[in-house]
């Protein structure tokens, strides 16, 4: 592996708070994670209205007594994640597909590991390294995190040309 590769970790479900949280807290909790990424999204990564209009749309529960808990905080952070080159529906219709399959802590530690492969191959392909990726052997989650770090190479190249430029 390239000595230059620094891998990308998310947050798993034991590591996050295991207690009710108001949803400035919970904000928080999903900026900080993902502050790295800030290319992704134009103006702010989460707010107070964006959650509520999830928790309205019905994309994720509502909270108890205005109170979110663990299922809340991982499923906030999936929409978030993927919100860059999904539809809001086709992230609804992808956590309903995960949570059928798995129990809430295991979808959403399956989540964090494609995410971090599909950056890992994303990485190595970007720096020139042969990588043989069979597509049709992939999950949804593993196919929306090679677009979503395609789009995140891409913007980096951008920026950088665009440093370059202003710099001659």
């Amino acid at each position: 592996m390239n000595s230059n590769f620094k891998p990308i970790c998310f947050q798993r479900w034991d590591e996050l708070p295991d207690f009710d949280l108001y949803i400035d807290q919970m904000i928080q909790i999903v900026v900080d994670q993902l502050e790295d990424f800030s290319l992704f999204y134009e103006d702010t990564i989460l707010s107070k209205s964006m959650v509520n209009n999830y928790v309205k749309k019905k994309i994720m529960p509502k909270p108890e007594r205005k109170k979110y808990n663990k299922s809340h905080l991982s499923q906030l952070m999936v929409i978030t994640i993927l919100k860059p080159v999904l539809t809001m529906s086709e992230i609804q219709t992808a956590i309903n597909v995960a949570l059928k399959s798995n129990p809430n802590d295991k979808a959403y530690d399956l989540f964090c590991l494609s995410l971090e492969t599909t950056y890992e191959w994303m990485w190595h392909l970007y720096h020139g390294e042969q990588r043989q990726i069979n597509l049709c052997e992939q999950g949804p989650f593993e196919l929306a995190g090679l677009s979503l770090w395609g789009k995140y190479f891409t913007k980096q190249t951008i920026l950088e040309q665009r440093k370059d430029f202003i710099n001659e």
